[in-house]
């Protein structure tokens, strides 16, 4: 009642209970939002580091993970985490004492530093990520290696600590802006040739040219997928005997899940992307607007560019396990406090009717049968067989297989070069 009859106008006679005052109100709003603002990083502090611990214990637990895009999402994951460690729990700190950033201070230098470094390390691994899925396609022979990518993520960390560092050794300087609670680079009115120099490196190395490369990559990519496409729809079986078109029908069955498996990747990846885009954009336009010396940024901006940003390092999680299912089955079982068992993925997702040791390799080459085995983790893709009999031709004229893993399969003469069809009793 008092806070209504405040706003319009109307006297309160009361002398015992007089009506607030503008700055009353103004402080019970202050507090209000500060409590708020509190809650939402706290809570993505610690759901971030949760999830982004558990995409890193996935990729480093299950030793079948052998793709070379897990390295940079466990790299991602990485640098997220710090944010949610260090960046946050600064920001929730100056939330109630500012001056703990004040200029020159070492908090608001550590907070500069983790704020750029991080920052560079996310949007130049998924850059990283777009080129190495552009030259995987395009060279496929060259960038299977793991060395190559673990290499390339070396540099990115060396790259982004080094832009970081620089501020702290002269080119420009990190500072606080009173009111935003965060120590951005080149902040200080009047803006030098060196504080102009660093931002139009800084966003260039960390925001346009890594948005120009993934677009153009994804772009490129996405139009070679549905040229594949076409190609696999509009090949026909052609050839007289049997043999010849179940080799063809098993090698375009193969290429087909091997398709759907980069092309689900690529779904992932590019949402990651999309993500990336919206929570940091802001924080971009908030930076250029900072830098403008005839402008003040407002509070609003900053609190929403620097939310969105942080709220980046809890959707990556969130994204992998709604988009893979071994993320989803690991955060099941660390969530439920139950020990994963050590098992083969493929084993465990075909069903309790097949055999775990009834496993070979056809031809000695790793080849997807179903659209099932397209979400899976290893590039090496097994046939199983179930306990009944299955029914093959022999063919004394086929190649021998060239290599058999299964340890029960004694020596056996020549078959058919062909995938063995399994009864259906």
């Amino acid at each position: 009642t008092q806070i209504m009859n405040y706003l319009n106008g109307t006297p309160y006679k009361n002398t015992l209970n007089p009506p607030l005052s503008a700055l009353q109100y103004d402080a019970i709003e202050i507090t209000a939002s500060l409590l708020i603002q509190e809650i939402f990083l706290g809570l993505i502090s610690i759901l971030g580091v949760i999830g982004n611990c558990m995409v890193c214990y996935t990729v480093v637990k299950r030793a079948q993970v052998k793709h070379s895009t897990w390295y940079f999402l466990c790299c991602l994951s990485i640098s997220d985490a710090f944010v949610c460690l260090v960046n946050i729990p600064i920001l929730m700190y100056a939330t109630y004492d500012e001056s703990v950033i004040d200029n020159g201070t070492f908090l608001c230098q550590f907070n500069g530093f983790c704020l750029v470094c991080f920052f560079l390390v996310s949007v130049l691994t998924l850059s990283g990520i777009s080129l190495h899925k552009y030259y995987y396609i395009r060279r496929p022979l060259h960038l299977r290696a793991s060395t190559k990518s673990l290499r390339i993520i070396g540099f990115i960390w060396f790259v982004s600590i080094g832009i970081a560092l620089g501020p702290l050794v002269g080119w420009s300087q990190y500072s606080h802006v009173h009111g935003h609670k965060q120590c951005v680079p080149a902040s200080i009115r009047p803006a030098t040739n060196v504080d102009f120099s660093y931002l139009g490196v800084l966003l260039l190395v960390g925001f346009f040219i890594p948005l120009i490369s993934m677009v153009y990559c994804y772009t490129a990519i996405f139009i070679e997928t549905l040229s594949h496409h076409k190609r696999l729809n509009s090949t026909s079986i052609r050839g007289d005997t049997t043999f010849d078109r179940r080799k063809r029908a098993a090698g375009r069955t193969g290429r087909r899940g091997s398709v759907t498996y980069d092309w689900g990747i690529l779904k992932t990846v590019f949402i990651v992307v999309t993500t990336f885009i919206v929570c940091w954009a802001p924080f971009v336009v908030y930076i250029c607007y900072n830098f403008t010396q005839n402008l003040t940024p407002s509070m609003t901006l900053s609190q929403v560019a620097f939310m969105l940003a942080y709220a980046q390092s809890i959707l990556n999680p969130v994204i992998y396990a709604l988009r893979h299912d071994l993320f989803r089955t690991q955060f099941k079982s660390v969530i439920c406090c139950i020990k994963y068992m050590n098992v083969d993925i493929r084993s465990e997702r075909s069903g309790s009717g097949t055999h775990p040791g009834s496993l070979f390799l056809v031809d000695g080459m790793s080849r997807s049968t179903s659209s099932s085995s397209s979400s899976s983790d290893s590039t090496l893709v097994f046939y199983q067989r179930k306990d009944s009999t299955f029914s093959r031709k022999p063919n004394s004229y086929a190649p021998k297989l060239d290599s058999i893993t299964e340890r029960s399969m004694p020596a056996l003469p020549s078959y058919d070069n062909e995938v063995f069809q399994l009864n259906a009793e």
